[in-house]
């Protein structure tokens, strides 16, 4: 009878480390780090969505969530892309001194310059204007990460999500951006990384493509583009986003409009970015979603919103060639 007792003692000793073995082994296995990432602990609860694209997976790296192996400059693990199918040995080099950045691009592409906040535009088709793939960079009023993260998602909301996926943080040459990608329809947005400290966004949209895989070729190209960038440390005297456009106001008017030049930017840096519930606390800018909206424009439909609507005033108070809810020509 002791005999049969020890032999169930034994049997329960078993099933029970096979329990502790195995519930060991599956702790092991969420915890490990997904390709070189970091342990999940380390970047902890997921705060925003992370929307990956198809043949990646959401992973844990230097405390972020991230998407391994997809285009966000730091691709890792056995199956990261490999770009020695892609030929850029005769790529030229764009080199913004003013910003701080340099990328390549194909040397057969065309650059082209446009009134601020557009910084350059880089694209394989101009003539095809508004539908050519390329690289196209805009000057943006500087924030902090999580502003930007936050007006992501708003501009998520109001297209939609089916048009536009969750912004995520990534990590692009060093430094954290936010990354949003927009869906494909009658023409393809592509998808943008913010670079708050730097002050500017870059678009890249997906390009026609040649050889047998055009698909294939305009992402090994893109993602190219976007490995080769390099910051560096802007020269000189840094203008601000407001300095900037009220310059080219300037330029283009010859005057502020009556106004004393630090007055209009102070007016400007007042209003910029700031909360609103209606255009009353804006001045003589739009509220536009929340958001107090100060843009050059050259026509009113660039003042045209989803929700509220302003013209472009050539003479308008405070900035001349503004969206404005002030009906002074």
């Amino acid at each position: 009878m002791k005999k049969k007792i020890g032999f169930a003692h034994i049997g329960l000793l078993v099933l029970l480390a096979i329990v502790v073995v195995g519930g060991a082994a599956i702790l092991t296995q969420i915890n490990r780090p997904p390709q070189g990432g970091s342990s999940i602990e380390e970047c902890g609860p997921k705060n925003f969505p992370v929307l990956c694209a198809p043949n990646t997976t959401q992973a844990c790296k230097d405390g972020m969530w991230v998407c391994a192996n997809s285009t966000s400059g730091i691709p890792y693990g056995d199956d990261a892309i490999d770009f020695e199918s892609l030929d850029t040995s005769s790529w030229k080099t764009y080199r913004n001194e003013e910003y701080g950045f340099e990328f390549k691009y194909p040397r057969e592409w065309t650059t082209e310059h446009f009134d601020f906040p557009s910084i350059v535009d880089i694209s394989e088709h101009p003539e095809w204007r508004g539908a050519s793939g390329g690289v196209f960079i805009e000057a943006i009023n500087s924030k902090t990460l999580e502003d930007v993260l936050e007006d992501a998602k708003d501009r998520q909301l109001r297209q939609g999500r089916n048009r536009i996926a969750s912004p995520e943080i990534v990590t692009i040459a060093g430094v954290q951006v936010i990354r949003q990608s927009y869906v494909c329809y009658e023409v393809c947005a592509g998808t943008t990384y913010t670079f708050p400290e730097k002050g500017f966004e870059l678009n890249l949209v997906p390009v026609s493509g040649r050889g047998d895989n055009p698909e294939e070729y305009s992402r090994q190209t893109l993602d190219a583009i976007l490995t080769s960038l390099k910051l560096f440390p802007i020269q000189g005297i840094s203008r601000t986003y407001c300095e900037r456009i009220v310059d080219q106001a300037i330029d283009y008017y010859g005057s502020s409009a009556g106004y004393p030049k630090t007055s209009v930017i102070s007016e400007c840096e007042k209003y910029i970015g700031s909360s609103c519930s209606d255009n009353s606390e804006c001045g003589a800018f739009p509220c536009v979603s929340g958001k107090c909206f100060v843009k050059a424009c050259q026509k009113d439909s660039v003042c045209s919103s989803w929700k509220e609507s302003a013209m472009c005033g050539l003479h308008a108070t405070p900035l001349p060639r503004f969206c404005t809810t002030v009906d002074v020509q």
